[in-house]
């Protein structure tokens, strides 16, 4: 399989884009000079305490909203004056990490058990021990790694690692060079931070196209493809420290067409911000995003010529599962969702769809699943939110086609 993930800059936004195949399967955008990235490390103020909604609110001076912080994700807090007691109180200077932007009706939402991710490991303020992502099944690497992790934790460390799916292909060497790296940095963080002011600034989150390459499995791009100088050098410099073997794979295109024009991706922006989507079969999708939750519908179209035979809809609605997997992680949807596919007779049919559309959610980067198909035949799907939804990050950042 080949796959090829492209960086270019229209205007103010930076697009990444990974096909496989020549097919558009994840899309990142992001702005080029956001002050305010995901990830960011801050000293904030604490402004109010709700016991009643289990939540704090904090300023980081030079905002404009306070942000919103959970208590249950703010149990061990750095602060420059710890309390005998460990309770967060009013005017507490504390370190905080931005989880999500703000919304549309939603303040940003901050945690103060903050993460330093990295490819393969991810460092975890306030949780001990380690932990493993639910992907990797290899008992025997999963227990000889643990018992090497331990002797990196120092005793009563206030931390926990966790180890993410790329770990399990790449070389130890590879992998203890990253831990070491991301140790120091949690190390010198928690030093500093006591001894800054709210304000400051101390990490700054990487952006979406950065994360892409932090994210991906192992090698599998064939290719890094860029026309922009500026981020060329940003991902040039970034593979040099973190992901040195993928830094052969990173190529500058120097062509007169452009590339976002070579990869058509005007197109591609126009179909993911459209409600309907067409299959090859002559079937199509309508995808409408409510306040509550996201409703699929799928519709045989064209695809039955005048018959609507068992075979054929059983094969619109395997057709219609993979491209609703791959639609649901391009427009980055969350939260409910669920789907109205078109009605089949009997439960095998309704079983092997649902174990299709299981198998093809799991090639998720977040977290996906189906939960079931209801008496009314909906199939019931939810997807953790990591990020704003495709046509509100375009929308929030000025962009339109």
């Amino acid at each position: 399989m080949e796959n090829r993930l492209i960086v270019y800059q229209e205007k103010q936004v930076v697009f990444s884009a990974e096909f496989q195949n020549n097919t558009l399967t994840e899309l990142r955008v992001c702005k080029k000079e956001d002050e305010i990235v995901p990830g960011s490390l801050y000293i904030a103020r604490v402004e109010k305490i709700l016991p009643s909604i289990h939540a704090a609110f904090v300023h980081v001076p030079g905002e404009k909203e306070n942000w919103y912080l959970p208590l249950e994700k703010a149990k061990h807090p750095i602060t420059a004056h710890t309390h005998a007691d460990g309770v967060l109180r009013c005017g507490d200077e504390i370190l905080v990490q931005v989880e999500r932007e703000a919304g549309k009706k939603k303040n940003a939402t901050a945690v103060a058990d903050f993460s330093l991710t990295g490819c393969y490991f991810v460092i975890l303020h306030g949780s001990r021990g380690v932990h493993h992502s639910s992907k990797i099944k290899d008992a025997e690497f999963l227990q000889k790694m643990k018992a090497l992790l331990q002797e990196k934790i120092e005793k009563n460390a206030p931390y926990g690692i966790m180890i993410r799916t790329n770990a399990k292909d790449a070389e130890e060497a590879v992998l203890f060079r990253e831990l070491d790296f991301l140790l120091a940095a949690y190390h010198s963080l928690t030093k500093l931070a006591p001894s800054r002011t709210a304000g400051t600034l101390l990490r700054k989150g990487l952006p979406a196209y950065l994360c892409a390459l932090r994210d991906t499995y192992g090698q599998s791009y064939e290719e890094i493809v860029t026309d922009n100088d500026v981020l060329y050098a940003e991902m040039e410099a970034y593979l040099k420290e973190l992901r040195p073997e993928l830094l052969p794979r990173l190529r500058k295109y120097e062509e007169t067409y452009p590339l976002s024009s070579l990869y058509r991706m005007r197109t591609h922006l126009e179909q993911l911000l459209s409600e309907r989507v067409w299959l090859r079969s002559g079937a199509y999708l309508v995808i409408e995003q409510t306040e509550a939750m996201t409703v699929i519908d799928v519709n045989t179209g064209k695809a039955t010529g005048g018959r609507k035979s068992s075979d054929v809809i059983f094969r619109c609605n395997l057709e219609a599962a993979q491209e609703i997997a791959r639609q649901i992680r391009l427009r980055n949807l969350s939260g409910i969702i669920l789907v109205d596919f078109i009605d089949m007779k009997t439960e095998e049919e309704n079983r092997r769809l649902l174990c299709e559309l299981s198998s093809l959610v799991r090639e998720d980067r977040v977290a996906t699943r189906v939960v079931d198909m209801t008496e009314l035949h909906l199939v019931e799907m939810t997807r953790t939110k990591v990020r704003k939804p495709l046509f509100e990050e375009l929308r929030q950042l000025e962009w339109h086609l």
